[in-house]
Order: structure tokens, then sequence, then C-alpha cells
């Protein structure tokens, strides 16, 4: 592991970026650091270290976070380095999961889950259900656009 007191900052690579970019990840997640140490396989204060800069992850930690993040390596060194399709895979996934969704309430038992639904929850998946899928696909891209907003917000 590399410390403060190690040449890694001299190196190509920014030694502040990794911690505020491993940081960045697991909020867009909305990931808390227990969890993450959990997913990776260690302590939380260890990786509190990580990710307030007190000590650099080894390689095998960084591919780790990639792993979890479903994102390249080489953007957790970089400032302004996200995955050019990040945003659309993730729409993609989350077009996949509404005919999931609309799948699993198209079977009748599963209708009795339906039931716990509140008032303005049960109005939603009515309506959405409606929709043309490019209609659908707008309006899981506005949901998911003001959840980033909501999130950046509340860091």
């Amino acid at each position: 592991m590399f410390t403060k007191e190690n040449n890694f900052h001299n190196s190509s690579l920014s030694y502040e970026i990794i911690p505020k970019r491993i940081k960045h990840f697991r909020i867009m997640e909305n990931y808390t650091q227990k969890y993450v140490a959990d997913k990776i396989g260690i302590s939380r204060q260890s990786y509190n270290h990580y990710e307030s800069g007190r000590v650099m992850p080894d390689i095998s930690i960084l591919f780790s976070l990639s792993e979890l993040y479903q994102i390249p390596i080489d953007c957790l060194f970089q400032q302004n380095s996200l995955p050019k399709n990040s945003f659309f895979s993730q729409l993609e996934r989350m077009s996949a999961y509404s005919k999931d969704f609309m799948d699993f309430f198209n079977k009748k038992d599963n209708m009795i889950k339906y039931h716990s639904l509140s008032r303005k929850e049960k109005q939603l998946v009515f309506y959405f259900k409606h929709l043309s899928d490019n209609t659908q696909k707008d309006f899981l891209i506005t949901i998911y656009i003001t959840y980033l907003h909501k999130l950046s917000q509340n860091a």
C-alpha cells in the first residue's frame, strides 16, 4: 500500500484524484462506506483511509472497485474521466428493469404484492405501463437525472 510518504504522487497520476474518485463513485451509487468495504472484502476503517487519502489503495483494491462500479479502472485515476457509455448503459439497465418490472406485475401471483403499494405508487405503475417504450425511456431518464441532481445537492 502507498502512504502519503511514498513517491506515488510524483508519478503521472495525481495522488489526490483517486480518493476523490472512489468517493464520487460511492456517492453516485448511494453506497455506504461499510457496504463498499464489505463488497471488496476489507474493513470499513481501511476503506475510510482510502477515501480520505490517508492510504493509497493497492491495485487489487482498485480493480475490485472498478468491478463493483462497473467502470474501467482508468476512471479512478483521471479527474474528468467517465466511461462514455456509463450513462447510457445505466439507462439500458433501467429500461430492462422496467420491462422486467412490468412482466412481474403481469403475473397474477405478483398482483398481491401490488396491493402493498401506496396510492401514488399504484398510479405511477398504472400510467407508466400505458406509455410507449420511448416515452417510458424518456420518463426514466428524467427520474434518473432528478435523482442524480438530488444526490449532488446532498453531497
